[in-house]
């Protein structure tokens, strides 16, 4: 029988990725799907007119429906709602939503449009959406999960995540279809999970100086 060798060193396990610091945020990137315009709805009337950061949304939507998306929200909440258009800046306080058809994208201080394709799963991509504003403003940003069917945004939102960035994710007591908040948070991308009237809230409080 082998005996131990005294002087041989333990294994040490390897270490863990340390995540980024975050910084102050620069963006607000939300995705949500069934459910989604009366949640996006309310955290906008929460945050109030005097709120500060340009906010990106990608809602998945039926195909001639975004116009009145964006038309109820301007009507019923303080914030100026828009359709994006490619490569205009990014105004505080000015939400952005895909047009019919594309992919909505961050650039740094930019909107950035691609259009889909008959590859893709959802147009707009949650997923797109996270992974852009995740190159673009790392550790310099907010990202929302809210109610929605299937998985889309737990792949990007891992890497907003990982990149330093508060994630938060609604909780399944509030959410129409626990879909989306629930792949979010098993793929460990989330950082507070939230009922959707707490869901401002977080975001002022990270805004905080």
């Amino acid at each position: 029988m082998s005996k131990r060798n005294p002087r041989a060193r333990p294994r040490q396990a390897s270490a863990l990725p340390i995540r980024p610091i975050r910084a102050q945020p620069q963006v607000l990137a939300i995705a949500a799907s069934t459910g989604g315009p009366s949640a996006v709805q309310s955290i906008l009337q929460q945050l109030g007119p005097e709120f500060s950061l340009p906010i990106l949304v990608a809602q998945h939507i039926a195909r001639g429906f975004a116009r009145g998306m964006v038309d109820w929200l301007n009507r019923t909440t303080p914030l100026t709602i828009q359709l994006a258009e490619h490569e205009e800046p990014l105004l505080p306080g000015h939400v952005y939503l895909a047009p019919d058809g594309q992919h909505l994208l961050a650039g740094p201080g930019i909107v950035l449009l691609l259009p889909g394709t008959s590859a893709d799963r959802y147009c707009p991509s949650a997923d797109r959406l996270f992974e852009t504003v995740a190159a673009a403003y790392h550790n310099m940003a907010i990202g929302v999960v809210l109610t929605g069917m299937g998985d889309d945004g737990s792949r990007g939102f891992r890497m907003l995540h990982e990149a330093g960035s508060l994630t938060l994710a609604q909780d399944e007591a509030s959410s129409v279809v626990y879909g989306m908040p629930r792949a979010a948070v098993a793929a460990g991308a989330v950082d507070r999970v939230e009922p959707l009237l707490n869901i401002a809230q977080a975001i002022r409080q990270e805004m905080a100086p």
